[in-house]
């Protein structure tokens, strides 16, 4: 009886006098509006260097398992694969841009190397970084020379492949 007392006690001083942080909740599964919002921000302030599950989910006081689901429920995708596809989408407007060469480009953007960035941009743009360049070169001798290409952009389709 006076365990069980205990106990009642214990659990009336913890609902209604503790203090402690709230853990970014949601009734669907999904990461908060708040949260997605944190974590995009750390991943765009951060492509260049490392990014792990447990560094995201911390920002988020969630488990990396936890974290992972609620935010490939949100998203879409995995976080590893969002993180890429931010680090390509990256990679494309350097390399458009003219100012870099494409393993400055893939160190810039935290790819290990030219041939990893390589692998990746073909895997979601269906284009080499390479094939990128020439387009690019092609529309700015146009340019120079004060001719219209006609092309709008060098590639329009869509980043997430399925």
């Amino acid at each position: 009886y006076l365990e069980s007392l205990f106990r009642t006690l214990a659990i009336h001083l913890l609902r209604d006098h503790a203090v402690f942080a709230v853990a970014p909740s949601s009734s669907n599964g999904r990461l908060s509006a708040e949260a997605l919002r944190q974590v995009r921000d750390y991943v765009h302030e951060h492509l260049t260097r490392e990014i792990t599950l447990e560094a995201l989910a911390a920002l988020v006081h969630l488990s990396p398992y936890h974290f992972a689901h609620r935010f490939k429920a949100a998203t879409g995708v995995p976080p590893y694969q969002y993180v890429l596809q931010c680090r390509v989408e990256r990679a494309k407007t350097l390399l458009m841009s003219g100012e870099h060469a494409i393993s400055a480009v893939a160190q810039a953007v935290g790819f290990a190397g030219q041939s990893h960035l390589t692998r990746h941009v073909k895997r979601i743009l269906g284009v080499t970084p390479g094939a990128l360049l020439p387009v690019r070169k092609n529309r700015q001798k146009l340019r120079k020379n004060g001719e219209d290409d006609g092309i709008a952009v060098c590639y329009t389709g869509d980043l997430t492949k399925k």
